[in-house]
Parts: structure tokens; C-alpha cells; sequence
């Protein structure tokens, strides 16, 4: 299935849709499709990794492993006293079709004052629970932004890459 995109982002209010994931989605593959890596991570951070996380339930398959930062995980709780868009997609709801082969590594900071670490740490354990090999770390001092930076992600993408 070919999803265009039409340039819209929903006045940034509804990024998680299922046309924008299948628009990802086709991306991927097409880089897949092209490049032929030996494994495909998803690496993503807040808003990415929800949408690295969708895929990871949506696609089966698609990917390999995820590095998932500062990851709004479980989207109606992080939405909870916010404005719910009902067009989004959850990536707790779609943690129960991840193929048990991917890996998948949670990361957010304690001084995180965005996204909880509850957020990933719920997904984490449905995952492990399911016996994706699924973990959380906690990144000491690592602010919703700045967690990207920090050697506790670096140098797992590192290990994933080799």
C-alpha cells in the first residue's frame, strides 16, 4: 500500500496517526529495500520513539531492534490532563504484536520532566512479559532533551550497530 503524504502535520497536534506511521513505514522498507542492511535499528527520541515503538507493534518484522528515549510509551496515560487526539496510536496498545526477536531498549532521564519514566518503564515490562528482550535503563540527570546525548544511549546504538 502507497501512502502519500500531504505535507499536513496536524497543526502538530495528532503525530501518531496510523496514516503517519504507514507513511514511516513505507519509508523504512524503501530504505531497506535499497540499502539491504543486515539489521535495521530504530532510533528515536520523545515523539520518535513513540512512533519507533508504533511500528515496532504495527510492522512485525520491520525492524530489528529500538532504542527508544524519552519515550511517551504509553500515550493515554502521557496524554492524561491533555488534550487526547483519538486519531492517535498507542504504542502500549500495539505492544502485544512485537515479534519476540526485536530488542529493545528503553531510556529516559531522571530529570525528565516530560515524559516519565513510568511511561517507557510500562512498556517495557508488557514487552518483557511477552519475552521480547525488552529493558529499561535510567539515565541519572538526563533532562528530556538532553538524555539523546548521553553515553547510556550512544554507546548502546553503538553495540547495536556491530
Amino acid at each position: 500500500m502507497r501512502v502519500n503524504s500531504g505535507g499536513d502535520n496536524n497543526g502538530r497536534a495528532d503525530n501518531y496517526t496510523k496514516a503517519n506511521m504507514l507513511i514511516l513505514a513505507e519509508a523504512i522498507s524503501r530504505l531497506k529495500e535499497h540499502y539491504r542492511p543486515a539489521r535495521t535499528i530504530l532510533v528515536g527520541q520523545s515523539g520518535g520513539a513513540a512512533a519507533s515503538a508504533n511500528l515496532l507493534g504495527m510492522m512485525p518484522g520491520l525492524a530489528d531492534a529500538a532504542v527508544l528515549v524519552s519515550c511517551p510509551c504509553d500515550l493515554r496515560t502521557w496524554r492524561a490532563g491533555r488534550h487526547w487526539w483519538p486519531r492517535s496510536e498507542d504504542p502500549l496498545a500495539w505492544a502485544s504484536k512485537v515479534n519476540a526477536q526485536v530488542k529493545v531498549l528503553a531510556l529516559t532521564g531522571t530529570a525528565d520532566d516530560n515524559t516519565p519514566q513510568l511511561l517507557a518503564q510500562k512498556y517495557v515490562n508488557v514487552l518483557s512479559s511477552q519475552q521480547v528482550d525488552a529493558r529499561f535503563v535510567s539515565i541519572p540527570n538526563a533532562t528530556h532533551h538532553s538524555a539523546l546525548r548521553a553515553p547510556e544511549v550512544i554507546d548502546p546504538v553503538g553495540s547495536l550497530l556491530q
